[in-house]
């Protein structure tokens, strides 16, 4: 309830345990259907009933808005016809010479005036209550939903025009000093009301900022934190992988130097060997053949001839073979040697990826 109906109340003496004036604007909604009966029942005249109702009946009727309905119900808002109400405002001249104005004497009580008035006001508002919407009896047409939300619209607006004229009217005469000290207190209670309800609302919004202000620091924090504690970790885990390959790498790089080298050595080592004895052998055969020729150098010069020709020759063929065989194995041994290497290169290295 308004400020403003609380005044009205004050003002008039009026019950809102007979009729509530203040929920006509909601006339479509279930309040305004009590609000109605309520009023129904507070007037149980039948002829009333049905002047109203046949000048409800006149005023219901409104021609079908066409596919620009909200740009001519802007256009023509005046020339639209709303429902008649037995109640108009009237200026403080028309009230002094209005017939129940003229009928109350001086001494007469306030609440008989306050009683007629309403009365007039309960007709007006039950005239205007019960036509309800303007296309509701015209089931001719169909109207879109755009159409109907316009028609509404304005219709509400000339329920709230004519409440406010009803409401102006109503609070023309002047108020008693009783009144008017219960006005003013009333109104310093609503406004004491009103600024604790702001204070308070002020300060829950204030502690209500200041709290997310702190859980977003906390929480920014808190992210700070985590944030520089992975990433330090992730530092020490990238040192810690850089320094374990670079110990593999250089193991690995020895391992295969220290073998490279032994296998060298030792076909170094082979390969003079082999000449050695083979050196050997040649300077003894060459000794014998020169003894052999000293001795018999006369007897069998053309068989010594002959023969270390064909010594030469099976030499040359030994020699032959086992130079091959000597380069074959040295082959076989590079080969398995590198298929070895490579072999622990592959596990070196799955190891490292898995």
């Amino acid at each position: 309830m308004s400020k403003k109906h609380k005044d009205l109340d004050i003002i008039l003496g009026l019950d809102r345990n007979d009729f509530d004036i203040a929920h006509v604007e909601n006339d479509i909604s279930p309040e305004g259907d009590s609000c109605v009966a309520k009023i129904a029942e507070y007037l149980s005249n039948k002829e009333f009933d049905e002047s109203i109702q046949e000048e409800s009946q006149e005023s219901d009727t409104v021609p079908a808005p066409t596919a620009n309905a909200h740009k001519k119900i802007k256009k023509t808002k005046k020339k639209l016809i709303t429902p008649k109400s037995s109640f108009k405002a009237t200026s403080n001249h028309d009230i002094s010479k209005s017939p129940s104005m003229q009928s109350v004497s001086a001494n007469e009580d306030v609440a008989l005036l306050t009683h007629r008035t309403s009365h007039d006001a309960i007709k007006s508002i039950y005239s205007l209550v019960t036509s309800k919407m303007p296309f509701s009896n015209s089931s001719s047409v169909d109207f879109s939903k755009n159409d109907k939300r316009d028609i509404q619209i304005y219709f509400q607006t000339k329920t709230k025009e004519f409440q406010d004229t009803l409401i102006q009217e109503l609070g023309r005469r002047p108020l008693t000093p009783y009144e008017i000290s219960k006005k003013e207190k009333l109104q310093k209670w609503n406004n004491k009301l009103d600024k604790k309800r702001e204070e308070i609302l002020a300060k829950k919004q204030q502690e209500e900022i200041e709290r997310v202000c702190k859980s977003n620091e906390v929480t920014k924090m808190r992210l700070q934190e985590k944030i520089e504690a992975q990433t330090q970790r992730a530092v020490r885990n990238i040192k810690r992988n850089l320094k374990i390959e670079r110990k593999k790498k250089k193991s690995e790089a020895k391992s295969i130097h220290k073998q490279e080298k032994g296998l060298i050595l030792e076909n170094i080592r082979n390969f003079y060997r082999d000449r050695i004895s083979l050196l050997k052998e040649k300077i003894e055969s060459e000794k014998i053949e020169k003894k052999v020729v000293e001795f018999e150098q006369k007897k069998i010069l053309s068989e010594a001839v002959r023969e270390r020709r064909m010594r030469r020759k099976q030499y040359i063929e030994e020699a032959k073979s086992i130079l091959e065989k000597e380069t074959e194995k040295l082959q076989s041994d590079l080969l398995d040697s590198t298929l070895c290497l490579e072999e622990k290169l592959l596990k070196i290295y799955r190891g490292y990826v898995k």
